[in-house]
């Protein structure tokens, strides 16, 4: 479901550890054999992994002006045809 490297938001925090934050963005660094993910910031947290359900991907898109770049060229008048 997910890969290593990828954004994640967490949608279901926990009270047992408080730096699952919820909407918070983590990075996935890993999986454990049992599918629990990984994250970058709660490395002391006992049995190292969560549960993914806690977590949503971030859809990362590429970004593309080139709509607003074509905004800016001048205008060719064209020649009415008589």
């Amino acid at each position: 479901m997910f890969r290593v490297g990828q954004k994640l938001a967490c949608v279901r925090p926990t009270e047992v550890c408080k730096c699952l934050v919820k909407d918070r963005v983590y990075t996935c660094i890993g999986f454990q054999a049992n599918g629990w993910v990984i994250i970058d910031c709660c490395s002391n947290h006992p049995g190292g992994g969560w549960y993914p359900d806690r977590f949503r991907p971030i859809v990362e898109r590429k970004t593309d002006i080139s709509i607003f770049t074509k905004m800016l060229s001048p205008v060719r008048k064209h020649e009415v045809a008589r």
